[in-house]
C-alpha cells in the first residue's frame, strides 16, 4: 500500500510539473511577443485640421526618434476639415513630413467637400474616404491617437 501511495505521488508530481511546464510560453515566444507589443506601441496617428498641427507632428516625430531612432515605428498623420484646399501651399512642409518617414493621408470626405480631385494632392500624399473611420482603423490596430 505504501508503494502505490509514493507512486501515485510521483506521478502526480510529475503530471503537475509537465502541465506547468506546457502552460509557460518559451522564452523565444515571450521575446517575439515582447517585440511585437514594442512595434504595435510605437505607432502613431494625428487626426490634423490646419498645418500648425502637422508642422508640431513633424517636430514631434524629430524630438521622439533624437536619441532613439526606433522609437517610432509608424507615424501617420491624417489631413482633414476646410484647410485640405490649401495642401499646394505646403508643400515643403509636406516633403518634410515625408523625409522624416511620416505617411499623409488626405480625408476623402473633407476633400468631397471642397471639390478637391485626388490629382490635386501633392505626391505621396494618399486618401481615405474618412479620416475619422482611418483614426480608428488605426487605433483598432493598436495605434496611440490624437486628433488636434
Amino acid at each position: 500500500m505504501k508503494t502505490y501511495k509514493l507512486l501515485f505521488l510521483t506521478l502526480f508530481l510529475f503530471a503537475g510539473t509537465f502541465i506547468s511546464t506546457q502552460a509557460q510560453p518559451s522564452t523565444s515566444e515571450n521575446k517575439t511577443s515582447a517585440i511585437q507589443s514594442n512595434e504595435q506601441s510605437n505607432n502613431y496617428a494625428l487626426l490634423v485640421r490646419n498645418y500648425n498641427h502637422l508642422r508640431a507632428a513633424v517636430k514631434t516625430v524629430e524630438m521622439m526618434t533624437e536619441d532613439d531612432p526606433n522609437a517610432v515605428n509608424k507615424f501617420e498623420v491624417v489631413i482633414c476639415g476646410k484647410k485640405i484646399r490649401n495642401i499646394n501651399k505646403h508643400k515643403s512642409l509636406i516633403n518634410e513630413a515625408q523625409q522624416k518617414g511620416i505617411t499623409l493621408t488626405a480625408c476623402g470626405m473633407s476633400m468631397n467637400n471642397f471639390s478637391m480631385d485626388k490629382e490635386e494632392l501633392p505626391a505621396g500624399v494618399g486618401v481615405e474616404s474618412n479620416g475619422l473611420i482611418r483614426i480608428f482603423k488605426l487605433q483598432e490596430k493598436g495605434y496611440k491617437t490624437i486628433t488636434l
